[in-house]
């Protein structure tokens, strides 16, 4: 399920469960911050820097054990949170949910999805999936070089984080640019700089995407990328 849907997950009463209960009595939250709680970087502060990662890496390892979360929060009062394993020796795979058709340039793109964030990289990779792309990742500009480098064909798009210890996404975008000028990159970036951006614009960076960021503005992201390419 949705995180927005995690409240109704059922347990199921033929498997026996550990439950792992979190709460606080903090400043708690209301339905639009419960409804997006789980969405990576989504923060209630006005400073975004590393916000969000902790409760959606939280969302992604009981994913991948076939387990759930519930939270239950009441504003001015606190908030819980209930994580639920199934206790099997068996690891099974979720299925992903189905999201609403977009028209897209191309049937099938080959998406290098570069980020130093496994929980990231994870999340926006779903997004990519289920948007009836392929996707391949890199975790630095190091790896993307050399792994665009050995992809044939060549991804059809490369989006690109901008700030990555070791080579950071603008100094591997240089770099791409030299061995193929007609790269196509979008960054994804929480942290922005103008006078950067104009700077890569003029490189040929097809378009940024800033964090926080919702799955729909990713999809609209690759859409007009590839639409700018086509045009």
């Amino acid at each position: 399920a949705d995180p927005v849907d995690l409240e109704k997950a059922p347990l199921n009463p033929l498997v026996a469960h550990a439950i792992v209960t979190v709460e606080d009595t903090g400043v708690g939250m209301d339905d639009a911050t419960r409804e997006r709680a789980f969405d990576p970087f989504f923060s209630t502060k006005g400073d975004q820097v590393g916000a969000g990662l902790g409760l959606a890496a939280v969302y992604e390892i009981a994913k991948s054990h076939n387990g759930h979360i519930t939270l239950h929060s009441i504003p001015n009062r606190g908030s819980e949170f209930q994580v639920v394993f199934p206790l099997t020796s068996e690891r099974s795979v979720p299925t992903e949910p189905s999201l609403p058709a977009i028209k897209l340039p191309r049937t099938q793109l080959l998406i290098l999805l570069v980020d130093d964030e496994d929980v990231v990289r994870r999340s926006a990779g779903r997004v990519v999936r289920q948007s009836g792309h392929r996707v391949i990742f890199a975790r630095g500009g190091e790896e993307a070089l050399r792994i665009y480098d050995e992809t044939q064909p060549r991804p059809d798009l490369v989006l690109m984080d901008l700030n990555m210890p070791g080579m950071t996404g603008d100094q591997a975008f240089k770099k791409l640019k030299e061995t193929d000028p007609e790269a196509p990159v979008v960054f994804v970036s929480g942290y922005w700089d103008r006078d950067l951006e104009r700077e890569l614009r003029g490189m040929g960076a097809l378009g940024f995407v800033q964090k926080p960021y919702e799955a729909a503005t990713l999809r609209d992201a690759i859409v007009q990328a590839m639409t700018s390419q086509t045009s």
